[in-house]
């Protein structure tokens, strides 16, 4: 390398681009010494490889330097040095290989990071592109006897100097204990009093400065009906390098042993990887961005990821049916409810026991409202990268006799459906598409005309979900057990239908209570209760409509005593359904989890308790 930049500066410089001028250094020379990207050639490509956005005679293309992809102005912003590549001066990248790059670089100044970022996205091709897990590097910690004499009831004790938000807090005292950082003593008067280990991701040391850690905290910020998770880093400065280490080890040993995870899941966690699919179609086509924003929390958790660009929604489905899932310990969706209901519909029918998660990026985003309290792709990742997770009940979707599909969130008809598919071509206004669909049905509310049989559910009492630990989920997915078990031995008991009839502007089954951020439908609707949730409304007065629909948000129409007097209002939990259409129509649809299939015939709908995991 001396000899050859040498040779460079010698006999002239490269031109503005940063291209092959290097004058005396020979183009076969220059292959003998680097290795390039081989560039795409222009007339192969239309649109932006990155983005997806056409290129005109106001879209420029422009050739990634370091991948040699084509993209657009805007996905090419930075210029960087590819002094391994040969160039001399700072050459356009794409912001896929900067943010690659600059990881690169930073884990070399910190120590947090141990892992390199996700590759270029995978398209699909005759074979299913997934690269084989490596293996990766751990952190070293305690031997077993170590961490038994940690992990007690003795109250460890440490001073540090502590900086929050460029704010430094002197003299600072803790407790750390089986479940939270207590601070007991402080010189200043510091934002917060604990941390608990729900809320901490990792701590780790810096490379800079041998008395310095790190504290990776993700706590819940805002008010009860609208709070989310905030990412903050704590650093603490210590007396000594070996009070650093001791506050360091002593924090991951209770991390580790409040850690939901079995050792056989932590091995896993560590020898398999991640698999990710971004659905760039959803929503407003940013979910990209959004997974670039988050994947340094993979970093922080020690987690490999592979990440799968997608063409399109329905090209999950493709590609999970025909993958190898061994080399993968879950599946994250960077995408709307769409994308979770082709993930989850796959996995049943392939009967593989993988966790699915969701980041949200779309705008129908109704499971991750459900679960994770918040639309948020920080409280996404960070139940990623802790683990958090439960069963799930879905619906077995048949029609014709056969299994259409299996839905995870809901199966409606009426309002929510047609709000959802008359707004499909307004994605570019963002969420709200839904409130400029909701005035238009409320002006002229739709009108199907079916029948609703059902089985109602037995023993059923109609309370909220508390989220992880519910007292009404654990009992649902205990009860799923044993009916299973019985049901080798015992024929099933003789069930009694109710049918209502008539014209109907809302029917809707959910096995969650979000069918989007801030519409809580089914507020009473549990994880794993064994039962479906169905909400109808049937042809009553605008004025009592508009009533109606203005609690919709936040479910407060189940307190009105009028629902239940009136007998074209329902909210009844069960365990299995059947639709009719009886408008005489040649076609017709219905929504599942967001996604539109053809109502030719009777649609059969029965719960499966506990079918699958979702990540919470």
């Amino acid at each position: 390398f001396f000899c050859f930049y040498c040779a460079m500066f010698s006999t002239g410089s490269s031109d503005s681009e940063g291209s092959e001028n290097f004058n005396s250094v020979s183009k076969q020379n220059m292959k003998a010494q680097f290795t390039r990207p081989i560039w795409v050639e222009d007339v192969e490509v239309a649109s932006c490889h990155l983005c997806k956005n056409a290129f005109s005679l106001f879209t420029r293309k422009h050739h990634c330097r370091a991948c040699g992809n084509i993209v657009c102005n805007s996905c090419s912003p930075k210029y960087l040095p590819l002094t391994e590549l040969g160039y001399l001066d700072p050459q356009r990248v794409c912001k896929l290989c900067a943010h690659q790059k600059l990881t690169k670089r930073k884990k070399h100044d910190t120590a947090e990071s141990f892992f390199e970022m996700p590759k270029a996205p995978i398209h699909r091709s005759d074979n299913v592109l997934f690269s084989p897990p490596a293996c990766p590097e751990v952190l070293p910690s305690c031997d077993e006897q170590e961490f038994t004499e940690i992990v007690d009831d003795t109250l460890h004790y440490f001073d540090f100097d502590m900086a929050v938000a460029k704010k430094v807090y002197p003299k600072i005292q803790v407790s750390v204990s089986r479940d939270r950082i207590l601070i007991t003593a402080f010189g200043s008067n510091p934002p917060f009093r604990s941390l608990f280990y729900r809320d901490i991701l990792a701590v780790g040391k810096s490379q800079k400065n041998n008395k310095i850690a790190y504290i990776y905290w993700f706590p819940w910020v805002g008010s009860e009906d609208s709070s989310n998770r905030t990412e903050t880093r704590i650093v603490t400065k210590h007396c000594s390098v070996s009070e650093r280490n001791k506050f360091h080890q002593t924090v991951n040993s209770f991390l580790r042993y409040t850690s939901p995870f079995t050792p056989i899941e932590q091995r896993n966690r560590t020898s398999k990887k991640l698999l990710i699919l971004i659905n760039p179609k959803a929503g407003s086509g940013n979910a990209w961005n959004i997974y670039l924003q988050i994947s340094h929390i993979f970093d922080l958790a020690q987690i490999q990821c592979d990440s799968v660009y997608l063409d399109n929604t329905k090209h999950a489905a493709e590609i999970l049916f025909d993958a190898n899932l061994g080399p993968y310990f879950a599946i994250a969706c960077c995408g709307g409810d769409g994308l979770m209901h082709y993930t989850i519909d796959t996995l049943y029918r392939r009967n593989i026991d993988l966790p699915a998660f969701c980041i949200p990026a779309g705008h129908g985003v109704g499971i991750a409202a459900s679960i994770l309290a918040h639309t948020s792709p920080i409280s996404g990742a960070y139940s990623i990268a802790k683990g958090f997770r439960r069963p799930l009940d879905i619906v077995e979707v048949k029609q014709h006799g056969k299994v259409m599909c299996y839905s995870s969130l809901l199966v409606s008809w009426g309002l929510v459906a047609s709000i959802e598919f008359a707004t499909a071509s307004l994605r570019w206004m963002g969420p709200i598409r839904y409130k400029m669909g909701a005035i238009a049905a409320i002006t002229n509310p739709p009108l199907h005309h079916l029948r609703l049989s059902y089985v109602p559910a037995v023993n059923q009492t109609m309370t909220f979900c508390t989220g992880e630990g519910c007292k009404q989920c654990k009992k649902g997915s205990k009860l799923a057990k044993q009916q299973k078990e019985q049901a080798k031995t015992v024929p099933p008991a003789e069930e009694k239908w109710t049918v209502e009839e008539g014209h109907f502007i809302m029917l809707i089954a959910l096995t969650l209570s979000d069918t989007t951020q801030n519409h809580r439908i089914a507020p009473y609707a549990h994880a794993s209760d064994g039962c479906i949730d169905l909400v109808f409304i049937k042809d009553i007065s605008r004025a009592a409509f508009v009533s109606m629909f203005k609690s919709l948000k936040t479910g407060a129409f189940v307190d009105e005593k009028t629902f239940y007097e009136d007998d074209k209002l329902g909210y009844i939990k069960a365990t299995k359904f059947r639709v009719d259409r009886l408008d005489g129509k040649p076609d017709d649809y219905v929504s599942v989890d967001g996604v539109q299939y053809e109502h030719t015939a009777t649609l059969e709908c029965a719960v499966i308790p506990s079918a699958v995991t979702l990540g919470a």
